[in-house]
């Protein structure tokens, strides 16, 4: 019997309002194939961007994944006829019920969020998005000892090339 700790979750990012109604009501989700992780994927959690106001910056939600189907774009969402990925191919998760977590996992550090993996166990008990992440503890001592001392900082630092993110940097 597989216990809790040895579920894989996959954290998913939604950041459209229209993406949210589809996984609330529909109670699936897609991940390009270019983009998804090879591992399996026992349950998936959904981040919500700040996009969300007051239900943003968080993970609410999360569901066993029932199945999954290569598809292109333009089949599972027909109604984006000129969308520039539309040939592209996606994963379609079908999910079973979506579970509210017991208390939202919130994203004060804005850290910024992916794919990410964690286990069940851990994603049900977290109340930060760096216990999802395992963020080193020495990174969140240095970050709050900073903000108290009034020290400008930021946490990922992006760097470009040619106008173009080419690396994050932690502190």
């Amino acid at each position: 019997m597989e216990t809790k700790k040895a579920k894989p979750v996959l954290i998913g990012v939604v950041n459209r309002f229209k993406d949210l109604a589809i996984l609330l009501s529909q109670r699936w989700y897609r991940i390009p194939v270019k983009k998804c992780p090879k591992q399996k994927i026992s349950y998936l959690a959904f981040y919500q961007t700040g996009r969300f106001g007051k239900d943003g910056k968080k993970v609410r939600f999360y569901a066993r994944v029932i199945s999954r189907r290569k598809v292109k774009r333009k089949t599972i969402l027909p109604e984006e006829p000129d969308h520039p990925r539309k040939e592209e191919f996606y994963y379609q998760f079908r999910l079973g019920r979506l579970r509210r977590l017991p208390r939202p996992i919130h994203n004060r550090t804005r850290r910024r969020v992916i794919f990410a993996f964690t286990f069940l166990e851990r994603l049900l008990s977290a109340r930060e998005i760096s216990e999802i992440f395992e963020v080193s503890p020495i990174e969140e001592l240095m970050g709050k000892e900073l903000l108290r001392s009034k020290i400008p900082f930021q946490r990922e630092y992006p760097l470009f090339q040619n106008h173009c993110l080419r690396y994050r940097l932690d502190f």
